[in-house]
């Protein structure tokens, strides 16, 4: 079996804590060189994981004839470049989420992929759900709940103690349309319920001062705030809440409620909970399978089967992402213009 040679390109914490050990891991596959935001942090990381090459640019890297897959661990801001020019110089393409920085570059970088369908490209999914994404998926399709009626998802994140943190998610040169976890559970609710047929939206900015890491004071417009009503194609109606400024909100859930039944997970614990019509409440429902639940291997594993022949990538393809950018997009959408919009 030959060796996949990869890439990396940003090294941020994510990269650090996750891909770079999970390739190290899979065997005959090797982290050949690297590129990070300067070449003094792109050093400290090759000599920490004992990656050979550093490379002064991503541009560099995605030429060298020693690659053959990129990992663009990036803020979403070079993510649309990167995979353009890496698929374009034959090298095969796991870019991490959010996919792109809008619509529109998700949209180019699909169109892209296809004219090199030999090529691998894959978009990192959101993993959270993994263990019980395939046992809520298969109570839905044998009619646990009856007909699904509606869905309620929040996630909060509580008050700030003191001036709340400015990070790259607050700034749009760097993070685009990308508001909070939006795009994550919009990934997520999509593997559950499918795809939306419309979306009506309301977003605010309440804390628009935050402080960076030098403690200067920054000024974001990126919500901190959004309520989102959608229409489903299975015919449920949604209720989408994220915030980062709910004191003592309530925790963290997701339900589904059926003609039938209903189904609460817990989005901290990842604990399922259902009960049935005639049943006194809700019972705890158990879970088995491993870290991937019904996936059976990580993404990382995924990619590379899939550079080899012997699988194919389905968390997540390209496709994916541009679903969730266009429902990112359709949020900002309806937000501006006050109205519903139709997907």
């Amino acid at each position: 079996m030959n060796t996949v040679r990869i890439g990396i390109v940003g090294a941020g914490s994510t990269t650090i804590g996750r891909q770079i050990p999970y390739f190290q891991k899979i065997k005959d596959v090797e982290i050949v060189g690297i590129s990070n935001r300067s070449l003094k942090s792109g050093t400290k990381v090759a000599r920490d994981f004992n990656i050979p090459k550093v490379f002064e640019s991503w541009d560099e890297l995605i030429i060298s004839p020693d690659i053959d897959a990129v990992y663009i661990g990036t803020w979403p801001y070079l993510h649309h470049s990167v995979t353009i020019e890496a698929l374009k110089n034959g090298k095969h393409v796991l870019t991490q989420a959010r996919m792109a920085m809008n619509a529109t570059e998700a949209k180019e970088m699909l169109e892209v992929s296809r004219r090199f369908p030999e090529l691998v490209t894959q978009v990192f999914p959101a993993t959270r759900s993994f263990t019980v994404d395939h046992v809520i998926s298969q109570m839905i399709a044998d009619r646990y709940l009856g007909d699904l009626l509606s869905f309620n998802l929040s996630d909060n994140a509580g008050m700030f103690d003191g001036v709340p943190p400015y990070t790259w998610r607050h700034d749009r040169e760097l993070s685009g349309d990308n508001v909070m976890a939006l795009g994550y559970w919009f990934e997520i609710i999509n593997r559950w319920l499918g795809d939306a047929s419309s979306i009506f939206a309301v977003t605010k900015t309440n804390l628009p001062t935050r402080h960076d890491a030098h403690g200067k004071p920054r000024i974001t417009d990126i919500p901190d705030h959004v309520e989102v009503i959608a229409e489903f194609v299975c015919g449920a109606v949604a209720h989408i809440r994220i915030s980062d400024v709910m004191g003592f909100g309530p925790r963290s859930q997701a339900w589904f409620f059926g003609s039938e039944g209903t189904l609460m997970l817990d989005l901290l614990t990842m604990d399922l909970f259902g009960g049935r019509r005639g049943e006194e409440g809700l019972d705890k429902i158990p879970v088995s399978g491993s870290e991937y639940g019904g996936i059976g291997c990580s993404p990382e594993q995924e990619f590379i089967d899939a550079i080899r022949g012997v699988g194919k990538v389905k968390f997540n393809s390209f496709e994916v992402g541009v679903k969730y950018m266009e429902l990112i997009e359709a949020v900002k959408l309806s937000s501006d213009t006050g109205r519903a919009v139709q997907l």
